[in-house]
Formats: C-alpha cells, sequence, structure tokens
C-alpha cells in the first residue's frame, strides 16, 4: 500500500507545470500586426493593453503597416517602448488639424499624443497627412511627446505646420536622434530641454518658412539644441530659402550647432518678431552644402513685439557662440538632469551578427546584453527568437540583429 502511494504521488507532481520552462520567453511583449501574425491588430490596443505604472521598459513592436490611428499614450502607462519595423515600413497616420474653422485641441488633434515619462520610439514615421497632403497650414501636429525623458530614434515625422510639439513643462527632456522631420512653417516647436542629435529637416515651404518656434519659459537650462544638423529641401535645395526660427512666446532658447544647409538662410538667420523677445536664437560653425562655412556676422541679436495696447517693444537676445561656449552643448550636459539621464546609451546599437546556415539550420554566436534576436529571410522579418539557432527553409538569404534590453534593433 505505501509502495502504491509513493507512485501515486510521483505521478502526481509529474503534471505539475514547470513555469521555469513552460512560459514562454518573447524577445517583445507583445506584437501589432495587420495581418492578424500578431497578439493585436492596432497600435492602441496593445497601448491599452500594456501594463499600468510598470518601472521596466514593456516592449511593443510593430510590425510593417499602415495604421490609420491617432494613438494616445496616457500618463499612467510609463516605459512604453513602440519599435516599429523600420521608419520606411511602419507609418502612422492621421488628419485632424489644431487650427482653422474645424480646430480639435493639439492632444486630439496630433497623430500620436505621449503623455507618459520615459518612452521610446524607434522605426516609425508619424504622419499627419492634412499637413503632406495640403502643403499648407493650419497646425496640424504628427507627433507631441509632452513629458520628461522621452527619445525618438530613427524615425520621421511628416506634416508642414508645427509637424513636432516637444515638452510641455520647463526643463523636461526629449532626446531626437537620427530623424527626418518635414515641415514648412514653425514645424518644431514647444518648449523643454531638447537635443536633436544628427537629424535631417526637409523644408516644404519654398520661402517664407521658420523651422523652429519654442516658447521657454524663464529659467530653463539649455532650449533647444540642434546638433549635427542637416537642413534640405526637395528638388535644388538651394532654391529653398527659411529662416532658422522666430520667437513665440516667453523666452525661447534655439541653437544650431555643426549645421550644414542646403538651403538659403538669409543672412540674418533669424526672424526679427513674433510674440516674445528670445534669450538665445544662436547658430555655430554652420556650413553649406559644400561644407563651406557660412557667414555669421550678420545673425539679428535685435527683436521686437507688439503688445496688445500697440505697443512695439524691443529687446536682445544672445546671437552667437564662442568655441567654448559650443562645446558645453553635450548630451551629457543636456539631457543629464539630477538623474544623470542618459538617452544615447538607450538607443545604443548592439553590434551586427555574422550567422551560418548549414543544412536548414541558422545559427549564430549570442551577442552580450542581447534579449533575444529578430530572424530575416530575403531582407523581410520572418521570426524573433531568444535562441541563438532556427530551422529555415532552404533557398533563402538570411540576416539576424540583436534587440538591446530596450527593444533598440541592432546593426
Amino acid at each position: 500500500m505505501r509502495k502504491l502511494l509513493i507512485i501515486l504521488i510521483l505521478i502526481s507532481i509529474s503534471f505539475i507545470p514547470n513555469h521555469a520552462t513552460s512560459v514562454k520567453n518573447h524577445v517583445f511583449d507583445c506584437i501589432v500586426a495587420q495581418d492578424g501574425t500578431g497578439n493585436y491588430t492596432t497600435i492602441q490596443d496593445a497601448i491599452d493593453q500594456a501594463p499600468k505604472n510598470s518601472k521596466h521598459p514593456y516592449l511593443i513592436f510593430i510590425k510593417a503597416g499602415h495604421y490609420h490611428e491617432h494613438i494616445n499614450i496616457p500618463t499612467n502607462k510609463p516605459m512604453l517602448h513602440l519599435i516599429g519595423q523600420g521608419q520606411e515600413l511602419v507609418r502612422i497616420s492621421d488628419d485632424r488639424v489644431s487650427g482653422g474653422p474645424n480646430a480639435s485641441p493639439v492632444d486630439v488633434a496630433a497623430t500620436v499624443v505621449s503623455n507618459g515619462t520615459d518612452e521610446y520610439f524607434e522605426g516609425i514615421t508619424f504622419e499627419n497627412s492634412w499637413g503632406t497632403r495640403h502643403n499648407e497650414g493650419p497646425q496640424a501636429l504628427a507627433l507631441y511627446t509632452k513629458e520628461d525623458r522621452n527619445i525618438v530614434n530613427k524615425c520621421k515625422m511628416l506634416s508642414f505646420q508645427d509637424t513636432y510639439r516637444t515638452a510641455n513643462e520647463i526643463n523636461q527632456r526629449n532626446y531626437v536622434k537620427d530623424c527626418f522631420i518635414q515641415g514648412g512653417i514653425d514645424f518644431i516647436y514647444g518648449q523643454g530641454n531638447v537635443y536633436f542629435d544628427h537629424c535631417t529637416l526637409n523644408i516644404v515651404k519654398k520661402d517664407g518658412g521658420w523651422i523652429v518656434a519654442p516658447k521657454h519659459m524663464p529659467g530653463t537650462t539649455w532650449g533647444y539644441v540642434l546638433k549635427n544638423t542637416i537642413i534640405t529641401a526637395p528638388g535644388n535645395p538651394k532654391d529653398t530659402r527659411v529662416w532658422l526660427g522666430r520667437p513665440w512666446l516667453h523666452s525661447p532658447m534655439a541653437v544650431f550647432i555643426d549645421t550644414q544647409s542646403k538651403v538659403t538662410i538669409p543672412d540674418s538667420g533669424w526672424y526679427d518678431h513674433m510674440a516674445s523677445i528670445p534669450k538665445i536664437y544662436a547658430d555655430y560653425n554652420t556650413m553649406d552644402a559644400n561644407n563651406k562655412p557660412l557667414d555669421l556676422s550678420h545673425r539679428i541679436c535685435m527683436y521686437y513685439m507688439i503688445t496688445e495696447k500697440g505697443d512695439t517693444i524691443w529687446g536682445k537676445a544672445k546671437n552667437h557662440l564662442t568655441s567654448e561656449e559650443a562645446a558645453q552643448y553635450t548630451i551629457s550636459n543636456v539631457m543629464g538632469g539630477i538623474d544623470h539621464w542618459k538617452p544615447d546609451m538607450i538607443c545604443r546599437q548592439l553590434p551586427a551578427i555574422k550567422c551560418n546556415l548549414d543544412r536548414g539550420h541558422l545559427f549564430w554566436k549570442p551577442v552580450n546584453q542581447a534579449r533575444g534576436y529578430i530572424i530575416y529571410q530575403d531582407n523581410k522579418m520572418l521570426s524573433t527568437s531568444t535562441a541563438t539557432s532556427i530551422v529555415v527553409p532552404k533557398g533563402h538569404q538570411y540576416t539576424v540583429k540583436a534587440v538591446s534590453y530596450n527593444g533598440t534593433i541592432g546593426l
């Protein structure tokens, strides 16, 4: 009887689920795919089901497709990382406007509104199709990153007026890296300390447009920093003429450092009036299309504004940087803050992978700090894996890319 009891206990133990092996270890927390091959078919559904108040990155991978949605990330969904399959493959678009007779509030009209902190976007095109379709105003936002520690990496932002609105409060930080931003009027605006790192600005207004229109509150530490920027335009870029910016509200701050301008910038550089007097509007080491230094000696320092009573008020802004001053505009200084935030490290790509194919068996060496891998068949995504090998059909070309802890796709 005792022997039979032991046997029954052993049998019952064998049927207890082993959670260490039975729970699948996915590379991404969920996948959005319009063709039904993911967990959701819309991006907003994936966001709605994401955990609240997460302390760790929650990775949403978006497969190739054109997603016609208005996306809202609420304040209680921090740490969402939206990873697109590629900026040429994933497009999120809507066509609402924030100006004119059919205007909606900015939070409602922007194609994507990020209300949470520590959000990360990669490999996505954000479009307001009103702007791209008409190439005219009114305000039509593609993306609004309202809060602190938001990152936009390897993305496109497309519209005409007010394409991208940055942080909503003083000294909140946004980091924008390797992005393509298109517009014609005030298409980068808002406030916060915002670092644009190696971005391309595409000007789609032939003449009389403005790039930035910030409204920095007094006490802002750095303002807008555009570093290693390329300014270009459709057709012959030299035929397009654009001001670097104009002063929207409060005490605007913006600097362009190490810029290549393929378009024509007026000698004055900046537009001399709007609704405020800037604190600093300056550019340093600006080059033309042939990397020849531009003469910056005629950049304006005097601005004026007209009050509600019709009075004209003049003020002076800093209009130049010394080499020592320009050297202070580093990612660490501008983005660090008291929490020593390092957004460039979050964007860091893991190294390229050399894979081998042997009789239908694809394998590669593990990559340090990789949470998993994406396998591509003939340059199209095939699958993801947390292992370092997979059985694949013969007769195709394969590549493998590592995925970091933050979801950044490797080289």
